[in-house]
């Protein structure tokens, strides 16, 4: 028999963590409402999103509640008004893990 193979599977504990920042997105709808998305693929320790926002890329700040992930990608409301955001992707515990990088919108 040439090499050995094997029909069984092992699982072990796995943390995914992306060399690659969040990703980011935003749209502004007829009211000046501003919905962000925010996504970062394979990054297992994401419990949940804050927004940041700002009239300058040196003056944002925390905007609103930590939106829970949902899923691949997570939907969170800024306030009208808003021309700078990001999203800081947070832990169980509410520890920043990084931040995606900032969007005009």
């Amino acid at each position: 028999m040439a090499g050995k193979h094997s029909y069984r599977a092992y699982r072990f504990p796995w943390t995914g963590r992306p060399i690659v920042p969040p990703d980011i997105a935003a749209e502004r709808d007829s009211s000046g409402q501003v919905t962000v998305y925010a996504s970062w693929n394979g990054a297992t320790e994401v419990a949940s999103w804050q927004a940041l926002a700002g009239p300058s890329a040196d003056s944002l700040e925390p905007v609103g509640d930590p939106a829970p992930r949902t899923g691949f990608e997570t939907e969170l409301s800024v306030e009208a008004g808003t021309a700078i955001t990001a999203v800081a992707a947070l832990d169980a515990n509410g520890a920043e893990r990084t931040r995606s990088t900032m969007i005009e919108v």
